[in-house]
């Protein structure tokens, strides 16, 4: 951080053989990419309930008791007005509720995140416990080191990204491993179906007990009837 510091104040002198001169050489970080667990860290946001990368705060959360997970739902409201996924008839498609209002204001911008985190005060060191926000309602556990060395950081619109690949990749492998059924790797399963119970939509997918205590999990239609067609994809491929 001290060097990028450096070439932001000072900059590097670099001589220019085409021109056969000097000149100085700044330099500037747009932005970093990285997957989920690096991109907390550096920014020193809090994972969890207000772990959305873009609404901060005002993350829309719930807590799946089955799978033992916050997910981020209400984000219907986010599409434009009119849309077909805001019509009554597809509530049971989502979570069965409407959603109304407008979306939320996108806060993770770098101004925002400052006037957040510049009064957050850490103390390094092996802790005992989980951390927690040091300013309540701050879902930041701590400054990130780039407000620190980088005085242009605060004006950028997106100082943070995701590495696109990984979740593209993790999207995929969540899909065909759902879509097909693949064991010990589908996201279908006991817990989630147990979700869609306690969330009362979906019923024609809850789990049916049997007399020996075991449970059935009913065949979701999209198991039945997109495997064949992925297959004979993927045979065409």
């Amino acid at each position: 951080m001290e060097d990028m510091a450096k070439l932001w104040h000072e900059g590097m002198k670099i001589y220019d053989v085409f021109a056969k001169e000097e000149f100085t050489l700044k330099g500037i970080v747009t932005n970093t990419i990285n997957d989920y667990p690096v991109l907390f860290s550096l920014s020193g946001q809090i994972k969890g309930k207000t772990g959305c990368l873009v609404f901060l705060d005002d993350t829309p959360f719930v807590f799946l008791d089955g799978s033992r997970k916050v997910v981020y739902l209400k984000y219907r409201r986010c599409l434009v007005k009119g849309h077909s996924y805001c019509r009554k008839v597809l509530y049971k498609s989502f979570d069965g509720k409407a959603e109304s209002g407008f979306a939320p204001r996108r806060r993770h911008d770098s101004k925002h995140v400052f006037d957040m985190v510049k009064m957050i005060k850490v103390c390094y060191g092996k802790k005992n416990k989980r951390a927690k926000a040091p300013i309540e309602g701050v879902p930041f556990k701590k400054m990130s080191v780039f407000f620190k060395y980088l005085p242009y950081w605060k004006d950028l619109e997106v100082p943070h990204a995701i590495d696109g690949m990984h979740v593209k990749k993790n999207v995929f492998d969540s899909t065909i491993c759902l879509l097909m059924d693949t064991k010990e790797k589908t996201k279908d399963g006991l817990k989630s179906r147990r979700d869609l119970e306690k969330m009362e939509i979906r019923s024609e997918l809850h789990p049916v007990v049997h007399g020996n205590g075991k449970f059935m999990l009913p065949a979701a239609s999209y198991n039945r009837r997109k495997r064949k067609g992925m297959c004979a994809y993927a045979y065409v491929v």
